[in-house]
């Protein structure tokens, strides 16, 4: 008797969160998928929201199918066959109300086994038609930034090519050699800048850029606007798939525009071709970018510390910037031998996330 009373009153307690749960619809499917019991919140909300009846042995599929929206659904009563093979479920259900409202619902649906044998499934949903109304404004939101995003570095990247384009045009009236290399230079520099948002606009993803494949097009554009003065250069890539942050991108793509301009006007002088080196890897939480080149090296009594020019001035600073480490190589070749080992300068730094 006592146990006979024990199950009764754990019965009276399950049978009453069953019922009296405000917010959960809850209901179990026998192996037909068919109702075979349902609280009283979900009988309520299917008569007022969707004017639907519900009762034992109804064919549950039938019954969702009918109220689901035609536009927003993708199949997910399918899952409930899958949940007779013993395994749980979840998914997301649209259906549209009697208004024409969709109203959304997340369902969870479990197995109930008896004695080792699944006989039902447990089934409980919830309303997150709220939860999806703000997601999507999210999304709208999200997606109106990037389209003002898309269009600040559209614009940045065209002020900067309208600089260029102007002291392109000064270039033309000025005939002193170290001015037109100075303007030369101004123009890399600025063009290295316009890479960035370019690559920024193209992008998706404007908290970062694919950092080695707008190297390597630096690179390459770089290589191109010396080549009447320098000899024949041939690009070496050894590059790892980096993404960087925009505030590490600008001054890391102005410290390569040094280092290869540099290479490419000094290296390979008297020399009919060369190899320049650019190589992107990430070691552990650290990224190093390397340019190096097989030319002449670095002149004798050569101090990249002391040197006073603004291009190692700017590759000082800008490593600092990143809290970067600047390490230069020089193996100056001999005049007697005929291999040149060149000159290779490293930065080292950790990558950070807006």
């Amino acid at each position: 008797r006592a146990y006979k009373h024990d199950a009764m009153v754990q019965s009276a307690k399950l049978e009453s969160i069953f019922n009296s749960t405000r917010y959960l619809l809850m209901f179990t499917l026998d192996q037909g998928l068919r109702i075979s019991s349902t609280n009283a919140n979900m009988e309520n909300t299917l008569k007022t929201q969707f004017s639907a009846d519900i009762t034992t042995g109804m064919d549950a599929m039938d019954l969702f199918g009918s109220l689901v929206s035609e536009d927003l659904y993708k199949g997910q009563l399918r899952l409930l066959k899958r949940s007779q093979e013993g395994v749980q479920q979840q998914f997301e259900l649209p259906l549209t109300s009697k208004d024409g409202a969709t109203l959304w619902y997340q369902v969870f649906v479990n197995p109930v086994c008896y004695d080792n044998e699944q006989e039902e499934l447990s089934c409980i949903a919830y309303d997150i038609t709220e939860r999806k109304e703000i997601d999507q404004k999210i999304r709208e939101a999200l997606k109106e930034k990037e389209v003002l995003l898309q269009e600040v570095h559209h614009r940045v990247k065209n002020n900067l090519q309208v600089i260029s384009s102007m002291l392109n045009l000064q270039r033309k009236f000025i005939s002193d050699p170290l001015m037109l290399n100075i303007l030369e230079e101004s123009q890399n520099r600025i063009s290295t800048m316009s890479f960035i948002h370019e690559s920024l606009y193209q992008n998706s993803d404007f908290s970062a850029i694919s950092f080695s494949t707008y190297l390597e097009r630096l690179t390459h554009n770089l290589i191109h606007s010396y080549s009447k003065i320098s000899c024949r250069v041939e690009l070496v890539s050894n590059l790892d798939e980096v993404h960087i942050s925009l505030k590490q991108a600008v001054p890391c793509g102005l410290i390569v525009n040094e280092l290869v301009s540099n290479s490419l006007k000094y290296a390979f002088q008297d020399m009919a071709q060369g190899k320049l080196t650019l190589r992107v890897e990430r070691k552990e939480a650290e990224i190093e970018i390397e340019v190096s080149d097989d030319g002449v090296g670095l002149p004798d009594g050569f101090s990249f510390e002391s040197n006073d020019s603004l291009g190692v001035y700017l590759v000082q600073a800008l490593t600092e910037q990143i809290d970067g480490v600047l390490i230069v190589n020089n193996n100056r070749a001999l005049e007697t031998l005929e291999k040149r080992s060149g000159t290779s300068f490293l930065v080292r730094f950790t990558p950070i996330t807006d």
